[in-house]
This record gives structure tokens, C-alpha cells and sequence, in this order.
């Protein structure tokens, strides 16, 4: 009859119509064991590495931040001194000793107060040694100096100390005139810090331009 099922024999199935073979050997196994492994292994190293230089990278950063950080602490102290030094020897009037401000107006005298630097020393520091070429002037702020002389030939030069120069005395104005003015003393920081502030020649001239 025309509504019987037919049935299909499926031995006569060809090769591309079997199913996969799912089992693996044993050294296949293995192979694939130690493919995966290795992968595993290479991914481990990427990771390793990824997070080395991860490291590296904010451990330098943290570096340059604490380095930036101590350079503006050690500016801000330098520009908080320098402050408190023209404060001191603004209020002490010193540049009204020194013979050639003597007749200065006050705001010429602000205006070299302003053209100062400021230098702090240690003990045995030379400020100025004898002979050199001698081109700033010195105001001490604070602590003391020794001022010493060499006389004599080098085979036979002696070294003596001549005297000392402590709070709101200065020395070395003659090196802001014209010409090579020649030290003829070595000045030497004696106390633990000495804290001077310092004007050129170039500077001073620039206020003489002005």
C-alpha cells in the first residue's frame, strides 16, 4: 500500500556522512596535555611580565613625584629664608653702614635689598679667598666667619687669622666698583651655618642702569 513507511538502511552511509571520532590515543592525549600546559605557561609569563612592569612603572613614577616634592620643599625653604634674611637686614638698616650707600635714597637701598641671593654655608665653607678676583658683596645674616691672611712666598706662606665677622657685618663692597678688585683676605664659615645674602656686580650695575 501506498502509506507504508519505508525503511532506510544506514550501513551504506559514505565517510563524510560518519560521525566524528571523539576518542584520542593516549600520546594524543598527552600531546594535547602538554599543548595546554604550555599555553597556560606562556600566558602565566605574559601576565608575570605585564604586571613587573606594571610595578616598575609606578614604582618610578612614585620616585619622581617624592624627588619633585623634596626639590619644591628645599626651594620653598631657600625662598623662605631669603625672605626672612632681606627682612632682618632690612629692619637693621645695614646697607646705611656701608660708606658707599651711605647717602642711598630708601627705595634705591629697597631695590638692592631685592637684588640680593641668598647662600647658606657650612662650617669650613670659603667664602672668598685671598687673591681671587673678588666680584660680590657680602652681608652676614647669621653666624660667624673667620678672616684669615697668607703672607710670605709659597714655600714659606703663613696663614693668620685676623679677625671675625658675625650678625649684620659685611665685607667684599669693593668688588661692586669697576675693575679687578683683589680679595686680600680669605673669609672661612666658622659656625655650624652661616646664612649671608649676597650681591653682584652684574646685578649692582643693573640697578646703576636703571
Amino acid at each position: 500500500p501506498s502509506d507504508q513507511t519505508q525503511i532506510v538502511p544506514i550501513h551504506g552511509l559514505n565517510e563524510h556522512q560518519t560521525e566524528e571520532k571523539e576518542d584520542f590515543t593516549p600520546e594524543e592525549s598527552e600531546r594535547e596535555r602538554r599543548k595546554s600546559l604550555s599555553q597556560v605557561t606562556r600566558t602565566k609569563s605574559t601576565i608575570a611580565k605585564a604586571h613587573a612592569l606594571h610595578s616598575d612603572f609606578n614604582n618610578h613614577e612614585r620616585a619622581l613625584k617624592e624627588k619633585q616634592l623634596k626639590r619644591q620643599k628645599r626651594q620653598s625653604l631657600v625662598t623662605q629664608n631669603r625672605v626672612m634674611a632681606r627682612l632682618k637686614i632690612r629692619k637693621a638698616k645695614v646697607l646705611h653702614k656701608v660708606p658707599m650707600f651711605k647717602n642711598v635714597s630708601p627705595d634705591c637701598i629697597e631695590a638692592i635689598i631685592e637684588s640680593t641671593t641668598y647662600e647658606k654655608h657650612k662650617s669650613g665653607d670659603v667664602l672668598c679667598a685671598q687673591g681671587n678676583v673678588g666680584t660680590d658683596f657680602y652681608i652676614i645674616v647669621s653666624g660667624t666667619c673667620t678672616v684669615n691672611v697668607t703672607s710670605g712666598e709659597d714655600g714659606d706662606s703663613m696663614s693668620r687669622r685676623v679677625g671675625t665677622l658675625k650678625d649684620l657685618d659685611f665685607f667684599g663692597e669693593s668688588a661692586l666698583l669697576e675693575g679687578a678688585q683683589i680679595r686680600n683676605a680669605t673669609v672661612v664659615a666658622e659656625s655650624q651655618y652661616v646664612q649671608v645674602l649676597i650681591l653682584s656686580r652684574s646685578d649692582f650695575w643693573v640697578l646703576i642702569d636703571s
